[in-house]
C-alpha cells in the first residue's frame, strides 16, 4: 500500500518530470507550498509528489513534514467560505456579500459552541438594526458590537478587565471567563504580528516558563484554527487590553 505524507517547501524550487531529468514538470514551487508526498518514491535525492494538478519530482533537502498538531476547523463554517483556496478560513458569503472581517462573529461561534450561520442568522432576526448597521460597515466590530450580538443570545459580557496582559493574571481569569480580545495581525498569512490589521481572537490557555519564556494557545478566526505564540509574540501583537469577556458556563 502506497503511503502518502503532507510536506511543505522549505525554499522555492523547481519540480521535475523524473528523478534525474533537468525538463520542469510545471512552474517552481514557491516557498512554504503545500504537497503530497510519495514516501516510497525517492530516487536521486528526489521525492515524488503532488502539488494541485502538477505531478513531479522535488528535491528531497527541500522538503519538511507539515505536521498539524493543534486543532483546526474550530468553528463550523458549513456553507459560507468562499471556494478560493487562497482566501483565509474566516472569508464567507453571506447576505449576498464576501465578508472579509467576520473575525469578531467566528470568535462568538467559537466561544459558544454554535455553527457561524447561527450566529449571523440569530444576529439578523433578533436586532436586525443593529446587524445592518455593522453591515454597513464592512462587517467591522468594536467590543460594544460583541457585547451586542452576545446579547441576541440572552448572553452578558464585559468589559475586559485588565491593566495589562500578564501570563498568571490572564491564566486564572481564563478559568472563569471565555474571553475575545484584540491584537494585530499580518494581513497575507494571518499570524500574530506587532504591527498590521486588528483582529479578534480568544485565548485558550497559557504556560508560563519564566519571565516572559512561556507560551499562550489562542483561537484564530483566520484559519479558523488553534495557534501556539510565545508570550512575547503574544504581548508585542496585543498592546494595550482590549476585549470582552463572559462568564463560562
Amino acid at each position: 500500500m502506497i503511503s502518502i505524507t503532507k510536506k511543505y517547501m522549505t525554499w522555492q524550487r523547481s519540480i521535475y518530470k523524473s528523478p534525474t531529468s533537468l525538463e520542469k514538470a510545471g512552474g517552481d514551487l514557491s516557498l512554504h507550498s503545500i504537497v503530497w508526498a510519495v514516501d516510497e518514491a525517492i530516487e536521486n535525492g528526489r521525492q515524488l509528489v503532488e502539488a494541485g494538478n502538477v505531478r513531479g519530482w522535488v528535491e528531497v533537502a527541500y522538503l519538511e513534514t507539515y505536521v498539524e498538531s493543534l486543532p483546526f476547523d474550530c468553528v463550523d463554517m458549513s456553507g459560507l467560505q468562499t471556494p478560493s483556496l487562497t482566501d483565509a478560513q474566516q472569508y464567507i458569503f453571506y447576505d449576498g456579500l464576501k465578508i472579509v472581517n467576520a473575525c469578531g462573529m467566528t470568535c462568538i461561534a467559537y466561544i459558544l459552541g454554535l455553527p457561524l450561520v447561527e450566529v449571523f442568522d440569530t444576529w439578523r432576526e433578533r436586532n436586525n438594526k443593529h446587524y445592518l448597521a455593522v453591515r454597513n460597515g464592512r462587517f467591522l466590530t468594536s467590543s460594544a458590537d460583541l457585547k451586542t450580538i452576545l446579547s441576541c443570545f440572552g448572553v452578558a459580557s464585559e468589559r475586559l478587565s485588565l491593566s495589562r496582559y500578564q501570563p498568571e493574571t490572564l491564566a486564572d481569569l481564563m478559568r472563569s471567563k471565555d474571553i475575545i480580545l484584540s491584537v494585530r495581525i499580518d494581513k497575507i498569512t494571518g499570524r500574530l504580528a506587532p504591527s498590521g490589521i486588528l483582529h479578534w481572537v480568544s485565548p485558550v490557555s497559557v504556560w508560563q516558563d519564566r519571565y516572559e519564556y512561556g507560551t499562550i494557545d489562542i483561537y484564530n478566526p483566520f484559519p479558523n484554527r488553534m495557534e501556539r505564540y510565545s508570550w512575547k509574540e503574544f504581548i508585542a501583537a496585543a498592546g494595550a487590553v482590549y476585549g470582552i469577556m463572559k462568564g463560562k458556563v
